[in-house]
């Protein structure tokens, strides 16, 4: 029986022997938080949350974050960020859509 809920951590027989039946995607934004915190913090934070939550719902298993968002605030002339990751909201829909 998989000892660990995070998808990165298991192997075949692990995962399948899980009998996992749900599956959280960690969703984060990298992008600045100031000077003292680092760009991942958005995706650290969902990731950490969403095994905690696993942790206490049987059969669920954690994907790694993604470490894109929404961040296109931080293209406009008030605040030009080179720090942003942050695709078009097409692309990030299609990637989210329901199959």
């Amino acid at each position: 029986m998989a000892k660990t809920v995070r998808y990165e951590e298991l192997n075949t027989g692990d995962f399948v022997a899980a009998g996992f039946d749900k599956v959280i995607v960690p969703v984060g934004s990298c992008e600045a938080h100031g000077d003292h915190l680092p760009f991942g913090t958005d995706a650290m934070v969902a990731h950490d949350l969403a095994l905690s939550v696993a942790e206490r719902v049987p059969g669920t298993m954690v994907l790694p974050p993604t470490w894109f968002g929404m961040s296109h605030h931080y293209g406009t002339s008030r605040c030009a960020c080179p720090s942003r990751i942050s695709p078009r909201s097409r692309c990030s829909g299609t990637f989210f859509a329901r199959s």
